[in-house]
Formats: structure tokens, C-alpha cells, sequence
């Protein structure tokens, strides 16, 4: 197995980078390739007259895919918060040295952001509920995903949720799916979906501070 994986390592970072140029990402997204040629080789059938690389570039490409989206939004607000936090670090920094609120495109100059993105972002997460909820979103899929969590501890956690709640946060921290999705397999509207998160979220938080 070793030695195939090996033979498809071009064929993995090839369709990697077609995702993403991080470096961090590129290793996770070849990780999930890694995957597909697990499956690949465990459901392929020589009958089909082709080449394995042929047959295992799919199963790649799919492992790939599921990761890159089903992680898309994490990334997106961790990096739109990274980006906040700098341009008010930028408005306080020119406030000292020109002795007046700067302006978008002051700051746009300085951090070479076009005054567009930077609107954009601070009209994002102008709404500190909104930043709180990012922020707890990132942390609730990385706490799931800890190597050391106790799965019984989780339980404890996910009995406190009411039924939509937990469906909620089991479809998408545990299977991945995104608001859309989920509202169409609960057959309910994006907001109840968006709104059921947030609450499940919070009383596992608040379940989480009691214990610790």
C-alpha cells in the first residue's frame, strides 16, 4: 500500500493545489488523498479494463472536495477575524499619527487591502453576536475533532441539546454538511438551522464551563 500511495504522490498535490496554495491546507487536503486511495484500492476491479491511477484520480478528487468545502467556512471566518482584529490594530496606529479617525482608504494604503474587502469585513462582523458565533463555531468543530476528547463526554454534551439542536450539530460537525444542506434533510428553513446551531453551541459551552 505504501508503495502505491507513493507511486500517486504527484498525481495527490496535483489536484491539491488546485485548491489551495497554503502550505498548511495543502498537507491537510493531501491527507484526505491519501484517503481516496485507500478506497480506491478497496473497491477496485480490474475487470474495468483501466489504468488504477485512472480509477483512483475520482476517489482522490472526491476526498479532496468534501474536505475543502466542509472546512470552508472555518477557514473563511478565521481568516475574516485575523483581518478585523489587524485593521483596528491599523486605525489605532493611524489615529496616533495623524490625530483623526482614518479613513478606508488611509487604511487600505497602509495594509495594501482594497477599501472594498476592508468595508466588507467590517460590515461582516459588525454585529458582535456574529464575531462570538465564529468564533464559537471554529472552536466547537475543533473541540469535537480532538484526538483526546472522551466520545462519552461528548454524549454528556449532545444530551443537553434538544432534538433539532443535536441533529443540528451532528449533521454538521460530524458529517459535514453545510446550512443548506442540513435544512433540506430536516425540511426546515436555513434561519431555523442557522438559529438551532447557535443555541446548541452556546449551552455546550456553557455545559462544558460547568465541568471544567
Amino acid at each position: 500500500m505504501d508503495d502505491i500511495i507513493k507511486s500517486l504522490n504527484n498525481l495527490v498535490y496535483s489536484i491539491a493545489r488546485k485548491f489551495t496554495s497554503d502550505n498548511v491546507m495543502l498537507e491537510d487536503l493531501y491527507q484526505q488523498g491519501v484517503i481516496g486511495i485507500i478506497s480506491a484500492f478497496n473497491n477496485f476491479d480490474e475487470s474495468l479494463n483501466i489504468k488504477f491511477s485512472t480509477y483512483a484520480r475520482m476517489y482522490i478528487y472526491g476526498e479532496i472536495y468534501n474536505y475543502y468545502n466542509c472546512n470552508k467556512n472555518i477557514r473563511l471566518n478565521k481568516n475574516i477575524i485575523k483581518t478585523y482584529l489587524l485593521i483596528n490594530k491599523t486605525k489605532e496606529k493611524l489615529y496616533q499619527v495623524i490625530n483623526k479617525e482614518p479613513s478606508l482608504k488611509d487604511i487600505s494604503l497602509y495594509l495594501n487591502i482594497s477599501e472594498e474587502e476592508i468595508n466588507y469585513i467590517l460590515n461582516v462582523v459588525s454585529d458582535p453576536l456574529s464575531l462570538e458565533y465564529e468564533y464559537d463555531s471554529e472552536n466547537m468543530y475543533n473541540f469535537i475533532h480532538e484526538d483526546n476528547v472522551d466520545n462519552l463526554y461528548i454524549d454528556e454534551m449532545l444530551s443537553e441539546l434538544n432534538d433539532d439542536q443535536r441533529k443540528v450539530i451532528m449533521y454538521k460537525y460530524f458529517n459535514g454538511y453545510n446550512q443548506i444542506e442540513i435544512a433540506k434533510i430536516m425540511n426546515i428553513s436555513q434561519a431555523k438551522v442557522s438559529r438551532e446551531e447557535r443555541n446548541g453551541i452556546k449551552k455546550i459551552r456553557t455545559r462544558y464551563k460547568e465541568v471544567v
